[in-house]
């Protein structure tokens, strides 16, 4: 992932990050919109829909709580 630093703010890619995470088309375009090509790193985490992320993704992301398993 491209990332650059500012003083002791990381800031990473639009690009490379909606890629890694595998955020769809319209989330990469709000993200874009918000914050240009770059941006600080815990914005963009903080920031992403989760729903756009895919669940197959590098980490798994839950839209929806997962059901408590009962032994």
């Amino acid at each position: 992932m491209t990332n650059a630093s500012s003083g002791s703010e990381e800031f990473w890619n639009v690009y490379d990050f909606s890629r890694r995470y595998r955020l769809d088309s319209k989330e990469q375009n709000r993200l874009l919109m918000l914050y240009g090509p770059l941006a600080p790193a815990r914005s963009l985490l903080a920031n992403a829909r989760r729903d756009s992320f895919a669940p197959d993704g590098p980490h798994e992301f839950h839209s929806q709580p997962r059901e408590a398993v009962h032994g």
